[in-house]
């Protein structure tokens, strides 16, 4: 519907008040329905999404009869995942010429049954003399629904394109996977080695547009634009001067961001050292303690977000008969936070709890703790190129997150 352009006074008692009267100066009645003309309606939600994923795998194990105890693995494992999805909602939008509608009709003859509320809790909210009468929907709905040559489709070609082109996605993933291991004891030394392959596959239906040249033949102009990207796009700092106000005294304590082109090629590269072991060797209920620790070292010669340079992980573990136990820990180191040269987030430690206890063969109660020491997120801003110290500008504490459940097996 156009809407009522109109004046308005708003007073109340008080600063401190939150009652507040509403009084219209000028302007059409807006507490008329017959006031909003050219009634028209639209979708509020017209979206489509499909999601198909098939899976196989196959594993084997062979056990050599070799007098060092060996084994071999191999397995093979194939996924596909199907996605399709659409959103017609900007389509689906309609004007209502039936009865007392069309340009300049309205919707007065579809008022609510249910009055403008006007009251908060507590209080008078709003003191009007002439409320807003809302539209009666379930009764344009009925009847869209009985007579829907009361509605035209008023859509633009713009809308339909979104709807039915831009909008819709038919998506396909397909990885294959393949692996092979050998694993042998030799005394107290245990030895495990392979390798593994991967490959992903994907595929998407696209809109295909018609030839400029065959468009043009049948007399329709054609705006053709292009634009194309050589480096990666970054935001950098730059000081006053260097971005022209070196003269304005206004600007001149400023710091200015603004995006360019990144120089170079982004390259990525990625080391991990890592430490597995079952500590049989310990007395009594201590032998299936199990200790993991890992070192990452990343780099990237370009500041990209998301790039941790250096990570630790550490976890110990321990059951026996119905309980068991683990404690992990994660470090990261400063890194990256966004696209804006010097924004980080600060190293932290994240210290994880989780446990167990075996009530019967098939039910088990378990708890999970995530941050147990409260470790709080920190992000800081600093422009080493420039001589600006790093500066603490985000603070956010999520808490410590605590499940406990159960668990059976039926």
């Amino acid at each position: 519907m156009a809407p009522v352009v109109a004046d308005f006074r708003a007073t109340r008692p008080g600063t401190e008040s939150a009652e507040w009267t509403l009084t219209q100066l000028s302007g059409a009645d807006w507490g008329n329905l017959g006031s909003f003309i050219n009634p028209r309606i639209s979708a509020e939600d017209a979206r489509f999404a499909m999601v198909e994923i098939y899976n196989a795998e196959l594993n084997a194990r062979y056990t050599t009869p070799l007098h060092l105890p060996t084994f071999f693995k191999l397995g093979a494992k194939i996924n596909e995942e199907y996605r399709q999805s659409e959103n017609r909602t900007v389509y689906h939008t309609y004007a209502y010429v039936g009865p007392g509608g069309g340009p300049t009709g309205s919707f007065a003859s579809f008022p609510s049954p249910r009055a403008f509320s006007r009251r908060f809790g507590d209080i008078d909210a709003l003191t009007l003399s002439n409320p807003p009468v809302m539209v009666n929907r379930i009764a344009l709905g009925e009847l869209f629904r009985s007579h829907p040559e009361y509605f035209e489709n008023n859509a633009t070609p713009d809308n339909y394109y979104n709807a039915f082109y831009a909008n819709k996605r038919d998506f396909k993933q397909t990885v294959t996977a393949a692996y092979g291991l050998a694993n042998t004891r030799v005394g107290p030394v245990q030895l495990q080695g392979g390798l593994r392959w991967e490959r992903t596959e994907t595929n998407a239906k696209e809109f295909n547009p018609i030839p400029a040249a065959q468009v043009l033949a049948a007399g329709f102009p054609v705006l053709v634009q292009q634009n194309e990207i050589s480096n990666l796009r970054v935001t950098r700092r730059f000081t006053a001067e260097d971005f022209g106000y070196e003269d304005d005294p206004a600007y001149a304590g400023y710091m200015f961001e603004s995006l360019g082109n990144s120089e170079g090629l982004y390259r990525y590269r990625n080391l991990e050292f890592g430490y597995d072991q079952q500590l049989s060797f310990l007395p009594g209920f201590l032998r299936s303690t199990n200790v993991n620790l890992s070192y990452t070292r990343s780099y990237a010669n370009l500041w990209r977000p998301g790039v941790v340079p250096r990570k630790a992980t550490g976890g110990i573990a321990w059951n026996y008969q119905r309980v068991n136990l683990r404690l992990g820990a994660v470090w990261n180191d400063d890194a990256p936070f966004t696209t804006v040269f010097g924004r980080y987030q600060r190293h932290n430690i994240k210290v994880d709890l989780s446990g167990g206890f075996r009530l019967t063969p098939r039910v088990n109660v378990f708890f999970q703790g995530r941050n147990i020491l409260n470790e709080p997120q920190l992000l800081y801003e600093g422009d080493p190129g420039a001589n600006v110290p790093a500066a603490l500008y985000r603070y956010g504490n999520y808490g410590v997150s605590w499940v406990f459940g159960v668990k059976g097996n039926f």
